[in-house]
């Protein structure tokens, strides 16, 4: 949960348990007024970690395809697309994607990151 400098809640995001090895990131909630400052990352990057930490090895998540901001940054944090559906809901013609992430293999990728961004102490990023 996020909140601003009084204590108001500007963000959430939620994991449910779907099964003992997967989890399902169940929402990500914004405030408009509160997007585009790293909030939203900072949520699925928590929501990762509390997923990792229940010994989850999977998440994944819904979402539909008119919110191309949140499809960006599921990408960014490792999701990948594993099924698209069209049909109709709540009586309009509604396209959900499903993001699927293996926590065991993100891990490793955000590991080789932190190893190329920081270099060995003494050592310049030049070499």
């Amino acid at each position: 949960m996020e909140k601003t400098k009084e204590g108001g809640i500007v963000g959430c995001a939620a994991i449910v348990k779907f099964s003992e090895k997967e989890a399902q990131l169940r929402w990500l909630l914004l405030r408009p007024d509160m997007r585009g400052r790293g909030l939203g990352r900072k949520l699925v990057e928590e929501a990762l970690a509390f997923s990792r930490d229940a010994g989850y090895s999977s998440v994944f998540l819904w979402t539909v395809s008119t919110l191309p901001a949140a499809a960006r940054l599921y990408r960014s944090a490792g999701f990948e697309v594993t099924e698209v559906l069209t049909h109709e809901l709540w009586g309009r013609l509604v396209t959900e994607v499903k993001y699927e992430l293996d926590l065991k293999w993100a891990s490793s990728l955000q590991a080789a990151r932190i190893q190329l961004a920081c270099p060995y102490p003494g050592q310049s990023r030049d070499g």
